[in-house]
């Protein structure tokens, strides 16, 4: 007699074919989008924005009498090797390139159409952007700034000794267009409201969805964009506020509140040369920044010495945690340059500074006079 639900055996076999099936159409979709991402990156390599730029590129093609490179050369680039190192692949996929094209052979490429000359407006069509998060990279920048325009070219400086990037980078657009509206942007996320001190709903509907195209995980970033304009970003380390540097921050905690910040220099001061101490009144935790990993490891190096006087726990900051307090250095510097200024006339800053010395003048007479209260 037949089993009621077929043979199973049979079954068996249609559900080892199906999985097959799902399995075969799950690799062409992933063999699809390395395809896809094949042709972006090349594209990107000798479209116009990046060939201006990348001087090694435009000499291998120049080497080249009829301008051809060889598929090899590209196959030795790291962002290459991430997506494949099958040279026929590459082939494959650069068929359809609008930028690029094959020779007979299949095994070298050349531009379509030749490089013509570095466009001028290309300072007017770049932005300056800075406050940039740790783990920063150009597709997380792409995704910012694609919203204001077609971003062309992005460039990410790193520290040579780390690899970190700085804090900064250029984002050019299609359009000067385009690169106004992003600075645009971000000038009306700075906007707190009308002069009652309220936002309308749609301002805070505005600014709400503007925060967002800024989150990396769970951390909304405050960035800062500038025209790439001379005069307009800095032109000196100094005018960008400190410069990282691993190695160089000591965290101070206590079992009880910390002494003032000049207390504190003055103790570090005596081992090493300190250059900012971060501390708020009462708080029982403070980071101090000194000028080279040296200075912070002696300091280290002298913790016994300090322990006779302090009941202070001292660490060197590294990893996720210093980032993070470099960040935070980034963010207080802007707030702070965003503050507006009252300008004053001469004779009231006259005023204020007479008060300044008259204050000081009292504290200090208050340390040795000494009033007794009768009843």
């Amino acid at each position: 007699m037949e089993c009621e639900h077929g043979d199973p055996v049979k079954l068996m076999e249609e559900e080892s074919t199906e999985k097959k099936k799902d399995v075969e159409k799950k690799k062409r979709s992933r063999v699809r989008q390395v395809l896809t991402d094949i042709v972006k990156q090349v594209d990107f390599w000798f479209g116009d924005a990046n060939l201006h730029k990348d001087r090694f590129l435009r000499e291998q093609i120049e080497k080249s009498r009829d301008g051809y490179v060889d598929i090899s050369l590209l196959v030795s680039f790291n962002k290459m090797k991430k997506l494949t190192t099958d040279g026929k692949l590459i082939a494959r996929a650069l068929k359809s390139s609008a930028v690029v094209e094959l020779d007979l052979e299949g095994t070298r490429i050349r531009r379509k159409n030749p490089l013509g000359e570095r466009p001028k407006d290309e300072d007017e069509r770049t932005v300056y952007v800075e406050l940039l998060p740790k783990n920063v990279n150009h597709s997380w920048i792409e995704r910012v700034f694609g919203k204001c325009g077609n971003v062309v070219y992005i460039s990410i400086p790193h520290y040579k000794s780390t690899g970190d990037p700085k804090g900064f980078a250029f984002v050019e657009f299609e359009t000067k267009e385009q690169a106004a509206k992003a600075i645009e942007s971000t000038e009306e996320e700075k906007d707190t409201g009308d002069k009652d001190g309220s936002l309308s709903k749609a301002k805070r509907k505005h600014k709400k969805k503007h925060k967002e195209r800024h989150k990396m995980g769970e951390e909304v970033i405050p960035l800062r964009v500038l025209s790439n304009n001379e005069e307009c970003r800095p032109q000196e380390a100094n005018a960008m506020g400190p410069q990282f540097v691993s190695g160089v921050i000591v965290k101070i905690l206590s079992a009880e509140s910390l002494p003032g910040r000049k207390l504190v220099r003055d103790t570090l001061a005596a081992i090493s040369e300190v250059v900012y101490v971060d501390l708020l009144e009462g708080d029982t935790e403070c980071h101090v920044r000194f000028r080279t990993p040296a200075d912070a490891q002696a300091v280290i190096s002298a913790y016994p010495e300090i322990s006779k006087k302090h009941n202070w726990k001292l660490e060197i900051l590294s990893g996720d945690h210093e980032q993070r307090y470099w960040q935070k250095i980034l963010v207080d510097r802007q707030a702070k340059l965003n503050q507006p200024r009252e300008k004053r006339r001469g004779t009231e800053k006259l005023i204020t500074k007479a008060e300044k010395i008259r204050l000081a003048k009292t504290q200090q007479a208050s340390k040795h006079i000494r009033f007794l209260e009768y009843d």
